[in-house]
């Protein structure tokens, strides 16, 4: 998908656009049955699809290896508790 970008950016946007639909389509869902917290479901999916494709990009395309445990724990903790300080 990433050459995708520089021979035919349009499909690499469209796929990209409806991937991001249905993630938020999804967390809009996740929202109004109290799963989650409320906010913006498309920013949240844009935020939740990037954090997932250079993580990837990280761990399986650079370094050939699955991310450690500790990052797992770190990135589920972030998607669970965002930046905010522990109280």
């Amino acid at each position: 998908m990433m050459q995708c970008l520089f021979v035919d950016e349009a499909a690499y946007r469209r796929y990209y656009e409806t991937l991001t639909n249905v993630y938020a389509k999804r967390l809009k869902d996740a929202q109004e049955a109290g799963e989650i917290k409320r906010g913006d479901p498309m920013a949240q999916a844009w935020a939740l699809i990037g954090l997932n494709y250079f993580l990837g990009l990280n761990y399986s395309v650079w370094n050939d290896a699955p991310p450690p445990q500790e990052v797992m724990e770190t990135v589920l903790d972030f998607i669970n508790h965002g930046l905010a300080p522990e109280r």
